[in-house]
């Protein structure tokens, strides 16, 4: 086959197969229902862990987890989630929530939206529970 032919066949299909994907609601990022869900997937992340409370943003991108040893945020990343430790961490008030220095080069500092009540009681909660 011609290689004129060919190449538009193969753009053309890996165009029309990402937008069945993405019609079909599959690059949807990751939203947390409810704190249960959040609890599934720090489960399926770190299975051996309790939860004792969760701290759920409103818009369910997001949630500071507490265990008895240590404090985790979980936040959505694409169509999955990440969770790491908050140990060393700093929060930062910027105007569309709090910005988490991880201090990881692995992760990237999340910026999460954040209302300015939830935002009071995030900040107010890694104060509380700083090290």
């Amino acid at each position: 086959m011609p290689l004129s032919i060919l190449l538009p066949m193969v753009v053309l299909g890996i165009l029309g197969i990402a937008l069945i994907l993405h019609l079909k609601g599959f690059t949807k990022s990751l939203q947390f229902a409810n704190e249960a869900e959040v609890r599934q997937h720090v489960h399926r992340l770190l299975p051996f862990v309790e939860v004792t409370s969760v701290l759920l943003s409103q818009d369910g991108k997001a949630a500071i987890v507490t265990t008895p040893e240590l404090r985790y945020l979980i936040w959505s990343f694409g169509a999955d989630c990440t969770l790491h430790g908050l140990t060393g961490a700093e929060i930062e008030d910027i105007p569309e929530g709090a910005h988490f220095h991880l201090h990881d080069f692995a992760a990237p500092g999340p910026k999460i939206a954040l209302s300015h009540a939830e935002k009071r009681l995030w900040l107010m909660q890694n104060k509380e529970n700083a090290p």
